[in-house]
C-alpha cells in the first residue's frame, strides 16, 4: 500500500518573514546603489569635460597656439565704455559648437553633465540647446578662457588662459558650476538634495579633478564704477 504524498508549503507567517527580509535588504542596497549610479555620472561628467579639454588644445594646433576668441561665449558690454561688464561662460557661441562638433566629433551630449535633472539649467534639453537667441545655446559646462581677467578669474583670482604657450598647466579652462546671475549665489547639478556637492574642474594641461563645495573659495568681483557682479571669481 502506497503512502500518500505530502507537500509542503510556505505558511503565512514564513511568507511574511521572507517578504521583510527582502525589503531589508532592498533598504541596505538602494543608497549604494544610487551613490554607484551618482558616481558613475560624476565619471561621464569628468569626461566629458576631459573631451572638451582635448578639443580645446587641438584647437589651439590649428589656431597659433590661441583659445577661442572672445565671442566663445555670451559676454555683457556695457553701452558706454564698450568693455565687458559681466558674463554668462554656460552660454557658448553656436559658431564654436559647430566647429566642435563638425570638425572634431563633439556630440551634443558631451556639452551637459549627465548628473544635471531634467528641467534644470544644466540639463541636455532642447530648451537649452535651441535657446531663443540664435547665436548662443545653454550648455552644462562654463568656460574660462579668452576674456579680460579683470572680468573672470580663476581660483587664483587673476590668471585667464588666452593662449596655450602662456598659461600654467594648473588654470582652469573649464567647470560645471555656474554663477546664478541676479541672485549673486552659484550653482552646480552635483548636489545632496539642495546641498552643493562639489563640480569637475578642467585645467590647461587637461586634467580633470573633482572638488568639494567646501574647497571652492566662490566670491564675486564688484566693478568699482559700475557696481555690477564680475562673474567667477572663483
Amino acid at each position: 500500500m502506497k503512502k500518500a504524498s505530502t507537500t509542503s508549503a510556505f505558511t503565512l507567517i514564513e511568507l511574511l518573514v521572507v517578504i521583510a527580509i527582502l525589503a531589508l535588504l532592498v533598504s541596505i542596497l538602494m543608497p549604494s546603489l544610487a551613490r554607484a549610479r551618482d558616481m558613475a555620472k560624476t565619471v561621464v561628467c569628468a569626461t566629458n569635460l576631459k573631451a572638451i579639454g582635448t578639443v580645446l588644445a587641438s584647437y589651439t594646433n590649428e589656431y597659433n597656439g590661441s583659445y577661442p576668441a572672445y565671442d566663445f561665449y555670451m559676454v555683457y558690454l556695457d553701452d558706454e565704455t564698450g568693455k565687458p561688464i559681466t558674463a554668462q561662460p554656460f552660454v557658448w557661441s553656436r559658431h564654436y559648437l559647430n566647429i566642435f562638433s563638425e570638425s572634431y566629433g563633439l556630440g551634443r551630449e558631451t556639452f551637459y553633465c549627465p548628473v544635471a535633472s531634467e528641467g534644470s539649467r544644466f540639463a541636455n534639453s532642447d530648451d537649452n540647446w535651441d535657446w531663443s537667441d540664435t547665436r548662443y545655446r545653454i550648455v552644462s559646462y562654463a568656460a574660462f578662457c579668452n576674456i579680460t581677467p579683470a572680468l573672470i578669474a580663476d581660483p587664483l583670482k587673476g590668471n585667464m588662459p588666452t593662449s596655450i604657450e602662456t598659461a600654467n598647466p594648473w588654470w582652469v579652462l573649464g567647470a560645471d558650476i555656474v554663477y546664478e546671475y541676479p541672485l549673486g549665489t552659484f550653482a552646480t547639478p552635483h548636489e545632496d538634495g539642495s546641498v552643493p556637492k562639489g563640480a569637475n574642474v578642467l585645467h590647461v594641461d587637461n586634467h580633470v579633478e573633482w572638488k568639494q563645495w567646501a574647497d571652492f573659495d566662490l566670491d564675486m568681483y564688484i566693478e568699482s564704477t559700475f557696481q555690477k557682479p564680475r562673474v567667477y571669481a572663483w
